[in-house]
This record gives structure tokens, C-alpha cells and sequence, in this order.
């Protein structure tokens, strides 16, 4: 499963839409269990690098990000999710 993470910060459903072309297993979400069983991850983002590791924080999702990518889990980082 494609998980492109929701943490309020970015325009998810473009985002999706593209990748709908290339897999249907695709989801949209803020929950730690569905990062947590992702085989792919995207981490898309608009705005400050502050702000949005406070909004990571604030819903739990740091951690898992940083695991899921040091056990191997391609993440991809668009914009400001490449610069976090």
C-alpha cells in the first residue's frame, strides 16, 4: 500500500490523483497503524519547515516516518516533505 500522509499541510488530492495512474492501492491518512503497514510512503507539504514538524508532532507521525525510512520504506518528499 501508497501512503500519502496527511498532516495539513498540502494539496493531498492532486497528489493522489496522480498516483491513482499508476496503482490502486493508494491511501490518504494522519493514522499511525496505516504508516505503519505502508509499503511506500509520501510525504507531500506547503509552508514552513517549523510549522510542519510541529504539525507531525502533534499528531505522532514523526517517529513512525523516521522508522518506516531507516528500515528501508521508499518515502518520497515533495516540496516541503523533501526538505523535512
Amino acid at each position: 500500500m501508497i501512503v500519502i500522509i496527511n498532516y495539513g499541510l498540502s494539496n493531498l488530492l492532486s497528489i493522489k490523483r496522480a498516483v491513482d495512474l499508476f496503482s490502486d492501492d493508494v491511501m490518504i491518512t494522519d493514522s499511525y497503524e496505516d504508516i505503519k503497514n505502508a509499503d511506500k510512503l509520501i510525504l507531500p507539504g506547503v509552508g514552513s519547515f517549523h510549522y510542519g514538524m510541529d504539525c507531525l508532532e502533534k499528531l505522532h507521525l514523526k517517529d513512525i516516518i523516521v522508522d518506516k525510512a531507516n528500515a528501508g520504506v521508499p518515502l518520497l518528499g515533495i516540496c516541503l516533505g523533501m526538505q523535512m
